[in-house]
């Protein structure tokens, strides 16, 4: 069975300031944290696969995982990236600002495919337990039926579904990239629903 691909453009986040990069600009330490991710994201708001999933592995690489995306257009392999971990790897549905602003249903749905075909096919190694993730642009509106699929999911298959927005990445990636903040990978690991500062 094939497996993903490495890391779009063999990324070593040593001496690579994501932040930067999307700001096209060196950061200007005048400017406070809320200021500097509020402009990540308004400069991300145009971006399509191409360049939503490379950042969105090169995020999770400073929260100290190691995340690879998949090839466009694998059919044999359908999940968007996965966090390989040697006991507990994890798949990821990324929708891009371009293809829908928040998370919703249908990408619930496909976690949760990408976590029975992880499993089945065996890509790579994980646990029943261990989450399987969603990342979007923006968590899903308060009154959808998001997180009330998450629980049915728990509850019927025992799958749990993360998901985890843009803001919270950024944030979480600034606070290990440039505060030094310790970040503790078992929140992503045992994840359900959405994942909070």
């Amino acid at each position: 069975m094939k497996k993903l691909s490495p890391p779009i453009s063999g990324i070593n986040i040593k001496g690579y300031n994501v932040f930067e990069s999307i700001l096209n600009d060196k950061i200007d330490n005048s400017q406070t944290k809320e200021i500097i991710i509020a402009q990540c994201l308004r400069n991300t708001i145009t971006y399509d696969q191409y360049n939503f999933y490379p950042l969105i592995s090169r995020l999770f690489q400073y929260l100290g995982f190691n995340c690879i995306t998949s090839r466009t257009g694998d059919t044999n392999n359908r999940m968007d990236a996965i966090l390989v971990d040697d006991f507990q790897s994890i798949p990821i549905e990324i929708k891009s600002p371009t293809e829908i602003g928040y998370i919703n249903i249908k990408s619930i749905q496909q976690a949760t495919e990408n976590k029975v075909v992880l499993l089945s096919r065996k890509f790579y190694p994980t646990l029943k337990s261990t989450s399987t993730l969603v990342v979007g642009y923006e968590y899903p509106p308060t009154r959808s039926d998001v997180i009330e699929l998450i629980e049915d999911i728990s509850i019927t298959y025992n799958i749990n579904v993360g998901v985890i927005d843009l803001f919270t990445l950024l944030t979480l990636a600034w606070n290990t990239f440039y505060l030094k903040e310790f970040f503790d990978k078992n929140r992503i690991f045992t994840l359900r629903g959405c994942l909070s500062l």
